[in-house]
């Protein structure tokens, strides 16, 4: 089990609590975090520039205070905002410094030669094992710094150990006569940054893999103590400069950085967690609500166990990890899905159009219209009054003959018109085929229109008038029901504006077209079309926050037009919605006034001015 260093227990700061944030004034965040932030940027600055970064983080931490949502993510918080300092410091000044060097503190009494391995470890495994192992951040308040996700920010820090302790114990049997003599020769060559020839040599060599291992990452990175901050820290911050507030910073408040993790964590989400000699995983500390982030991810990501073409690889900086077929392999496996793909769809609508049946032949014969076709005997009475004979029958067909008897027929119409009967009742009598003959322009004139074909009428007076044909659609457009009326609705049924003063609501219409003709409001609610504001202030001095509310009444009217074939006409209808609106009103607790000793950190005993139970 990894335990903690002894000489830091007294040194690391736990998360902030939201009764130190209102008095954290630079000077008290240097007596809580100054040596562990200069001891962060040591790392990769020299004494002189990690001081000024440190300061720079302090003055930050004061100044954006502002920004911090989450009281109980101040330390990670703050950790950023040094992070982002000591980018700055490494860009504007070329300040950097590599190697063994950045991990020297004064007083220390660790091997050289694990300075050496630490220096050899790739830049993303030395940032979180000096954060995790040595400063005791969570592998969650890492996942925030870098603004990645908690489970692969804590697989990284098990590979990173992983990696740590396989090189320590190939530099210990090195020593020996009976390891392999390249890692302590490896170490000690220079090499290109991000060539990592000594990790490359460990990972491929049967006699490195094969050394014991003797000691834990944790208990490595104990060596190396906390270095501690020169008087000058506290007495120069009136000199430091805050991080601008334009740009450069994320949505939850924390400063932007680059992105040192993002082909460490790439790497890890192509492979398993690595596991310690005997099955069990080492594990970082993590405590806090890091249970909670895991177990977020683990729904959320399901993390693949095989490489994906599309992720960066963590060695592409690395020019003989080049040499290799990789490249082709997004081709072939792009290509063969578009090849599968396509087979799988011609194959598809091959099955489909077996499975359709074939139409024979005499379905495809057209079907012969019927109008073409009379029965053989037609009786008068079925002919309407007003059937025209526009054409004449082709040859063949049977001929018309009027039936024996004749009865009075009436044809009724709409319930408002009523058409006289066809023709008076005559007794029984044969009659002879009918023939057609044009009528002449001065016959037939009261009878019925000219140019009309006579139809020959048994007991026809010429003194009757005729009956005049009615349009059908018009008859039919007589009977036509009204549309129903509108009816409206509100969306949404009520509206929580919460902090905000002003909101918006849509008027639905069921049918037709509805439109406002006036609101109003209570409790400070104004009405203007679909827009709804507040007079209410944003906050009021006590202790808590309120919420208050009040109603919109909206007054409408609308109209539905028929469609001329269902439905004919306008109907129209009105009404009073009501939009029930609510708001909060935030507390605005005042001044902190501390009651006890400044000396002995009685400044966090005390009350709010407008809150004094709060």
């Amino acid at each position: 089990m990894r335990r903690e260093p002894r000489h830091r227990k007294a040194r690391q700061p736990a998360a902030a609590t939201p009764e130190e944030l209102p008095a954290m004034e630079p000077e008290e965040l240097c007596d809580i975090y100054g040596a562990v932030l200069f001891d962060y940027c040591r790392t990769s600055l020299p004494p002189a520039e990690a001081e000024r970064a440190a300061r720079g983080a302090l003055v930050s931490g004061h100044h954006h205070a502002d920004r911090l949502h989450e009281p109980q993510h101040q330390r990670a918080w703050l950790y950023a905002l040094a992070r982002a300092h000591r980018t700055r410091r490494r860009t504007n000044s070329s300040a950097g410094t590599g190697g063994p060097d950045g991990w020297t503190r004064p007083g220390s009494t660790c091997d050289p030669l694990l300075l050496t391995t630490l220096a050899t470890l790739e830049e993303a495994h030395q940032e979180v094992l000096d954060l995790a192992l040595r400063h005791g951040l969570t592998a969650v308040e890492i996942a925030l710094i870098f603004d990645a996700g908690a489970v692969e920010v804590e697989n990284l820090i098990r590979a990173a150990s992983d990696h740590l302790e396989r090189l320590v114990a190939a530099m210990d049997a090195a020593r020996t006569s009976d390891g392999c003599p390249a890692p302590v020769q490896l170490a000690a060559a220079p090499a290109p940054p991000g060539s990592a020839p000594l990790a490359r040599h460990v990972s491929a060599c049967a006699r490195c893999l094969a050394a014991p291992r003797t000691a834990t990452a944790a208990g490595l990175l104990a060596q190396v103590p906390i270095a501690a901050a020169s008087a000058t820290l506290a007495t120069r911050l009136t000199s430091a400069q805050p991080l601008p507030a334009e740009g450069g910073w994320r949505p939850d408040g924390f400063p932007e950085q680059t992105p040192t993790l993002t082909p460490a964590l790439a790497a890890i989400r192509s492979t398993r967690p690595p596991t310690a000699p005997g099955g069990a995983a080492p594990s970082p500390p993590s405590t806090g609500r890091a249970g909670e982030f895991r177990a977020w991810e683990q729904r959320n990501r399901n993390a693949s166990d095989h490489e994906e073409f599309w992720e960066p690889r963590h060695d592409e900086a690395n020019p003989e990890a080049r040499l290799s077929l990789r490249p082709l392999w997004p081709v072939l496996r792009v290509g063969g899905l578009i090849a599968a793909t396509v087979t799988a769809i011609l194959t598809a609508g091959a099955v489909w159009s077996e499975l359709q049946p074939r139409p024979h032949a005499s379905d495809m014969a057209p079907a012969a219209a019927p109008a073409t076709t009379l029965p053989a005997t037609l009786s008068a009475t079925t002919l309407p009054p007003d059937l025209l004979l526009l054409d004449e029958p082709p040859a063949g067909q049977p001929t018309l003959q009027p039936s024996t008897t004749a009865p009075t027929t009436t044809t009724t119409r709409a319930p408002a018109t009523t058409r006289p009967s066809s023709r008076p009742a005559t007794p029984a009598a044969p009659a002879p085929t009918p023939t057609r003959t044009a009528a002449p322009a001065n016959a037939g004139s009261g009878d019925r229109p000219t140019g009309n074909r006579e139809r020959p009428r048994t007991g026809h007076r010429p003194d009757r008038p005729t009956a005049t044909r009615r349009p059908a659609s018009a008859a039919a457009a007589q009977t036509l029901p009204k549309p129903l009326p509108p009816t409206a609705s509100l969306s949404p049924s009520s509206l929580s504006l919460g902090s905000g003063r002003s909101g918006s609501f849509a008027l639905l219409c069921s049918t037709g077209t509805c439109s406002i003709t006036s609101a109003s409001g209570t409790n400070g609610i104004a009405v203007s079309a679909t827009r709804i504001s507040v007079s209410a202030p944003a906050s009021r001095p006590g202790c808590t926050t309120v919420t208050e509310s009040g109603t919109a009444t909206i007054v409408w009217s609308g109209t539905t037009t028929g469609d001329g074939r269902t439905t004919d006409g306008t109907t129209t209808a009105s009404g009073t919605l009501t939009l029930t609106i609510s708001w909060t009103v935030k507390a605005d607790k005042g001044d902190w006034i501390p009651t006890g000793s400044v000396t002995h950190g009685g400044d966090r005993q005390g009350h709010w001015s407008n809150c004094r139970n709060g």
